[in-house]
Formats: structure tokens, C-alpha cells, sequence
């Protein structure tokens, strides 16, 4: 009976190691995350527009970072910058084709502490279905309680050239038209599943 409890409570140590090896799993919240971009306007100034969708998975372990990972998806059709005309021009083909390419992801494959609450973070970015391996500066903004649930928040800036994915529509010789770099912030909360 003795030898039967040893190896009860050896399994169930053992089954609790393994689940505390595990990062902890997170969705995110659409309603309280964005997605912003930036592309600089005739050589003078900056364009600015949002993606209202967002979505996707984290599981985050602090203590070891190299456990967490990250899937982001947004939704190309929800692209605004508050004029209509100019949505209908950046949904088309010259620039998200919405029709054909519906979303951008991004999913890591690996995750390393770059300082205090950051972290770089390289993974796979599709856009116009051409998938980049790109490098990205998270910060773990923080932690706290919504509605009894517990939730954590993520923010990161990170810059793409448009061409590389196909994007050409405005690029002029000398910095005129529409800037091939964008920027592109997302910040995000979500909820502790």
C-alpha cells in the first residue's frame, strides 16, 4: 500500500512539473487591441490608418521566456484611415488586395529576453501571401484583473518595406509619392484562457 502512494504522489509530482513547464495560454481581446501602420506622404509628412480586427493566441512565460510564443491575425478588410475613398483605394490590389489576401499574420518561432519586460521576437510575417522571417521588440506592458479574469498586455513597433511583399503602387525615385518602409505598432490585451 505504502509502495502504491510513493508512486501516486511521484506521478502527480512529476504531472505537475510538466504543467508548470508550460507557458500560460492567453487570447486576444479585439476589443481593447490595435492595430496601427504609418507610411510617409509625398516626402512630407505621414499617412496613418488602423486595422479594427485583431486576434490571436500567446502563451507567455515570464520566468522562461524561450517557452512563449505568439499568433497574430488581422483582418485585411478592417484597414480605415478615415477617408473613404482612400479605403477603397488601399483595399484593392495597388496595395492589402483584401479580396484575394482576407488577413496578415504573424507567428513566432522564438522568443528571447532582450531587457526588463522585453523581448526579441522572430517569426514568420505574411503579408499579400509572401511570409518575411522578421525580428520584433515586445514589451510585456503588464498584468492585471478584468471581470475576475486575469488579463496581460503586449505592445510592439516594428518597421516592413512594403516592396518585399509585392506592394509597389506609389514608390517614386527620390522619396516622393508613398514610403516603402511602414511602420507598424500593435498593442494588445488579452485574456487568460
Amino acid at each position: 500500500m505504502k509502495m502504491m502512494s510513493l508512486i501516486i504522489w511521484v506521478a502527480a509530482t512529476a504531472c505537475l512539473a510538466h504543467t508548470a513547464a508550460f507557458a500560460a495560454e492567453y487570447k486576444i481581446d479585439p476589443v481593447h487591441s490595435f492595430a496601427l501602420f504609418k507610411v510617409k506622404h509625398m516626402g512630407a509628412s505621414y499617412v496613418y490608418g488602423q486595422f479594427t480586427a485583431v486576434g490571436g493566441t500567446i502563451a507567455f512565460d515570464a520566468a522562461n521566456p524561450e517557452a512563449s510564443s505568439v499568433e497574430v491575425t488581422i483582418r485585411t478588410e478592417s484597414v480605415t484611415t478615415h477617408n473613404v475613398a482612400r479605403d477603397r483605394h488601399i483595399s484593392g490590389p495597388d496595395f492589402f488586395n483584401v479580396k484575394e489576401f482576407p488577413v496578415l499574420t504573424f507567428k513566432s518561432s522564438s522568443w528571447k529576453k532582450a531587457g526588463e519586460n522585453t523581448y526579441a521576437v522572430t517569426g514568420d510575417f505574411t503579408l499579400l501571401g509572401v511570409k518575411k522571417t522578421i525580428t520584433a521588440t515586445i514589451e510585456h506592458v503588464g498584468n492585471g484583473t478584468m471581470r475576475g479574469k486575469e488579463i496581460a498586455g503586449f505592445h510592439t513597433v516594428f518597421s516592413i518595406d512594403r516592396s518585399e511583399f509585392g506592394m509597389h503602387y506609389g514608390i517614386a525615385p527620390g522619396g516622393g509619392g508613398l514610403g516603402k518602409d511602414i511602420e507598424i505598432t500593435v498593442s494588445v490585451e488579452s485574456i487568460k484562457q
